[in-house]
């Protein structure tokens, strides 16, 4: 910030398009987290997207992006490597935020940290766990049975 000006910005999360709904419970997570301590929330939770500006993350997203809204396999397979390239271009152009050095200090996770969530190598990496993926279908479906 320069006085009331934004100098640097930085993407967080994703794009839902209209559905408030994720943004709702993404608002609800950081509430409980903020009032309540890492403590209060889910055991079962984990993180699924990796952060890393790998092509295997641009292609697993893309993926899952493309198969979506594209029923025709090879129009999906070419879209998705155009989608996959493009996105690897536009993280290739963004920053890692860097935060004042009094906020580091304050914000240094201890490395026996109970609550300190692993981060995956790629995204998707701990629905491959069984109980993860368990927890994650049980999750969508009290959302369903939420949002019907």
């Amino acid at each position: 910030m320069d006085g009331d000006n934004v100098i640097d910005t930085f993407a967080v999360g994703h794009f839902f398009g209209r559905d408030e709904q994720p943004v709702r419970q993404i608002w609800k997570f950081i509430v409980v987290y903020m009032e309540q301590g890492p403590q209060a929330l889910p055991k079962d939770m984990v993180i699924g997207t990796s952060t890393s500006r790998s092509w295997t993350n641009c292609f697993l997203w893309a993926k899952s992006y493309c198969d979506i809204w594209l029923p025709i396999p090879l129009i999906t397979w070419v879209a998705t490597a155009l989608v996959t390239c493009m996105r690897w271009l536009v993280m290739q152009s963004c920053k890692d935020p860097v935060w004042p050095a009094e906020i580091e200090a304050t914000s240094a996770i201890e490395p026996n940290d109970p609550y300190q969530w692993a981060e995956p190598r790629f995204t998707g990496e701990f629905a491959k766990d069984d109980k993860v993926w368990a927890a994650m279908l049980a999750r969508a479906k009290r959302r369903d049975k939420q949002e019907n």
